[in-house]
């Protein structure tokens, strides 16, 4: 490998990519082609598990990896998602499940089944059954670019998007055991299906607006009848000349108030009131309802 050689590869790449998505079935792209499909979005991943591995052989990583990653794929296909699409990060696994009808049932059904795998292999024995793994899972609905991208002459579908690492950030952030479905996938979910998620709130701080102030009606008719009386013009034709000589024959107080100016000194700028807030709860996602889920499923 050279520096021309990078170049030239970089080159090759940029100009067989498409410069828009392309409306075809995802059997049907070409390479560099990509095309936009909704999609149920699962990551699970492992809890931990540097900590668990820490000073183990490389064999038990193995085993673990193996037993979890596998059959947590088979399940997730079993209810629907992309077999040609599952991604291994690490210990963890992403899977796309095509928005089909039915489908967020589906993967709703599939995260209980890759929880429960993870909490059942305590019961395997040996050194994996010894580290009781434990897991936490993110589910969402989102827009997926589905693009046939690699080197390879056939290259391959993958699935690309912003979504990926929206899931990927926010199974960060969740604890050992949970499961959380996004506010989009809770809109996907059937109404009486609902009851297996919990709504997650946050607190958030919100400006209260100040009151409007208050307006007076201008009435233009007697405004101009009350500068026009003390000018001395309320009565008939007016000159321009008698005007001006009305107007700077008034005394300044007279003709202050008919303009309605305070004579007075102006008091001092008051400064502006502080900004006020009010805390509201917000919901932020859903947590899985595993007990009420355990009931009807196990």
């Amino acid at each position: 490998m050279t520096l021309k050689r990078v170049r030239e590869l970089l080159n090759t790449h940029f100009a067989e990519a498409s410069d828009a998505l392309v409306e075809k079935a995802p059997s049907e792209l070409r390479r560099g082609e990509g095309t936009n499909k909704p999609f149920f979005i699962m990551k699970i991943d492992l809890v931990g598990s540097t900590s668990l591995l820490w000073g183990k052989r490389q064999a038990t990583y193995l085993k673990l990896a193996h037993t979890f990653l596998s059959t947590v794929d088979r399940i997730t296909q079993d209810y629907g998602a992309d077999d040609q699409q599952v991604e291994y990060a690490g210990d963890g696994l992403f899977a796309y499940f095509p928005a089909t009808s039915g489908a967020a049932q589906r993967v709703l059904c599939a995260a209980f089944y890759a929880k429960s795998a993870v909490d059942l292999m305590a019961n395997l024995g040996g050194a994996v059954g010894a580290l009781k793994p434990r897991c936490r899972i993110v589910i969402h609905h989102d827009m997926l670019t589905v693009a046939r991208i690699g080197p390879r002459a056939g290259s391959i579908l993958s699935a690309i998007g912003m979504p990926i690492h929206k899931v990927a950030k926010l199974e960060e952030k969740i604890g050992s055991g949970v499961g959380r479905a996004t506010i989009e996938f809770h809109s996907q979910l059937q109404r009486e299906l609902r009851k297996y998620l919990n709504p997650v709130y946050a607190e958030e701080q919100v400006l209260v607006p100040p009151p409007a102030p208050v307006s007076f009606a201008f009435e233009p008719d007697a405004y101009r009848n009350n500068l026009a009386a003390q000018l001395g013009i309320l009565n008939g034709p007016t000159s321009a000349a008698s005007l001006r000589d009305n107007f700077f024959s008034t005394p300044p107080n007279s003709l202050a108030a008919a303009l309605g100016i305070n004579s007075s000194p102006s008091p001092t700028r008051q400064p502006p009131p502080a900004p006020v807030y009010r805390t509201e709860k917000k919901v932020v996602g859903y947590d899985l309802s595993w007990g009420m889920l355990a009931r009807e499923l196990k």
